[in-house]
């Protein structure tokens, strides 16, 4: 290969690489004082510190561990959201899952649970989305593979991921904690993707506030018939997400919001089993454009 063929080859390939970027510091092995690198994180330092560097790590010296805190009798969750303010970094490609391992250690009868999404976006529109939620507690690395879903043919230029602790009613319990390390993407793993859920629950959106795409998480510990509708603050409905029967497990939704204003919104859940009991939530959704 000549020289000038070099340069152009060396120039595209440095070119390439923020396209086809992979997760920012996925082994959680750099940190500045209490972040880790390329991850913004729910630490307000030196007060509340949810998420620490730990030496339990799956590989190399450090994983990120996130403790929920308690702050003036609260909860307080640890988060963790990797780029600039927690946006996403770019990538352009259409991976088959999510993988990575953890530790998850919820308090005792709190019913927390440890949520992981990624969302891929394309000029701010929704274009994928993990599907699941890691459902099992272990107190030794477990490894996790979450299938992601597209449903049409657009390729993203933007991820966007979360990792957090979850109540099932909406509240997190001080001394949950989980250990993260190793996040990837690539082909679907050989391990468990999913167990049925132990109880209905209706996640946050992510991201929140949004413009104009978010992912709304729910589960069915058993087979349901499912509404799930979105209204503005005057009760009208704008959005109607889901309608029908649904099997036991873990969904995600992406809902587009481009042709509504901005301002808050209700997103509501109502699922009938066929035993005829009835779970019912609604959570709040902030669209900023």
């Amino acid at each position: 290969m000549n020289r000038s063929l070099l340069l152009l080859f060396t120039f595209l390939l440095c070119c390439a690489i923020p396209l086809f970027a992979q997760i920012p510091n996925a082994g959680f092995e750099a940190w500045t004082n209490t972040e880790p690198d390329g991850w913004y994180t729910s630490n307000s330092a030196p007060t509340s510190l949810p998420v620490t560097r730990v030496t339990t790590a799956h590989s190399g010296t450090y994983a990120a561990r996130g403790d929920v805190v308690s702050l003036s009798g609260f909860g307080i969750p640890p988060v963790l959201m990797p780029g600039p303010k927690g946006k996403g970094f770019p990538y352009s490609q259409r991976p088959a899952a999510l993988n990575g391992w953890y530790q998850f250690v919820p308090a005792s009868g709190s019913g927390d649970q440890l949520y992981v999404i990624a969302t891929f976006t394309k000029a701010g529109k929704g274009v994928g989305a993990t599907v699941g939620t890691i459902p099992n507690a272990t107190s030794s690395y477990k490894q996790f593979s979450m299938a992601t879903y597209f449903p049409g043919s657009e390729t993203p230029d933007t991820c966007q991921i979360l990792i957090q602790i979850i109540g099932t009613a909406g509240l997190r319990e001080a001394g949950s904690y989980f250990i993260i390390d190793d996040l990837s993407f690539g082909a679907s793993t050989a391990v468990e993707q999913s167990a049925l859920p132990s109880a209905f629950a209706l996640s946050q959106n992510y991201p929140n506030p949004f413009n104009p795409s978010t992912a709304i998480s729910y589960q069915l510990s058993t087979k349901s018939f499912v509404g799930l509708r979105v209204y503005n603050v005057l009760g009208a409905e704008v959005a109607n997400l889901v309608e029908g029967q649904k099997e036991a497990g873990q969904y995600t939704m992406n809902w587009n919001a481009s042709s509504l204003p901005s301002g808050m919104y209700l997103y509501q859940i109502t699922a009938t089993s066929e035993k005829g009991d009835v779970f019912k939530d609604t959570k709040r959704a902030v669209l900023l454009k």
